[in-house]
């Protein structure tokens, strides 16, 4: 708890006092997303902006029912890391052909990127999820060298949750590059890491705007805090239908969130 509240941009003094607070309302057998709710209250009430961010994930599951939002993230998120990204048409493998979310590609070598979005809390990737991914990678591979389709020389799978124990297994034998919630650990960099590093959060960590406005935004390409202040607000009322102090107060909230 105190590390995720440090994460989200609160000094050491204000996340050793939220975590004392929280802890005097703990219970034996006390469900994890009631420590989350508890914690959310008091940063709510004493520090907004860090509040948006500690609830990343679930602006990220707020992304939409479809994915398509998400794909569209992490290939922003990878482009801010220096790769260079671009969703391809169906590639040709030796056997049948496969839709590829994004290829990657950084000093030299190039990843065949699997997107995975739960938009449930609490479910896992399992071993077949990875699997696939393999199974598709290496059908690629044999097609690249009839050269049906171009070279790709590492399979990541990417998620928004965590990995069983059987996917991580079989991802650290073959060499599946795994990128989820609070994985990899350790040294790794995890999805939340990533976006934390570099501030790259989605518009979805924004309470002011609903569900539907954000799903507007997203088809305009908007996918970002950052993209949203690179517009003007009369660009931003054409996509929304926001009123202007509303899109003011957006703009107020996201220059304090990406500090």
């Amino acid at each position: 708890m105190r590390k995720t509240c440090l994460r989200a941009g609160a000094n050491s003094k204000f996340a050793k006092e939220v975590a004392e607070k929280v802890s005097s309302y703990i219970y034996d057998g006390i469900p994890t997303r009631e420590i989350l709710r508890l914690t959310l209250r008091i940063l709510e009430k004493e520090r907004p902006v860090v509040a948006l961010r500690y609830d990343l994930k679930k602006a990220i599951l707020d992304l939409g029912p479809s994915g398509f939002g998400f794909e569209e993230f992490i290939a922003r998120i990878l482009s801010e890391y220096g790769y260079k990204t671009k969703m391809p048409p169906p590639l040709e493998g030796a056997c049948i052909s496969h839709e590829v979310d994004i290829v990657a590609e950084k000093d030299g070598r190039r990843y065949m990127i699997e997107c995975k979005y739960r938009n449930e809390p609490g479910v896992y990737i399992g071993i077949k999820d990875v699997l696939y991914t393999w199974a598709r990678f290496l059908d690629l591979c044999e097609g690249f060298k009839l050269k049906r389709c171009l070279r790709l020389d590492h399979p990541w799978f990417i998620c928004n949750t965590k990995f069983s124990r059987d996917a991580i297994q079989f991802a650290c034998c073959k060499r599946v590059k795994l990128t989820g919630w609070r994985y990899p650990q350790g040294r790794g960099v995890s999805l939340e890491k990533l976006i934390e590093r570099k501030g790259i959060y989605p518009i979805t960590v924004l309470k002011e705007i609903d569900k539907g406005v954000r799903q507007k935004l997203i088809k305009a390409n908007i996918i970002l805090c950052r993209d949203l202040l690179k517009k003007n607000i009369k660009e931003l009322k054409k996509i929304t239908g926001m009123d202007t102090q509303k899109l003011k107060v957006c703009k107020s909230l996201i220059t304090q969130i990406i500090e």
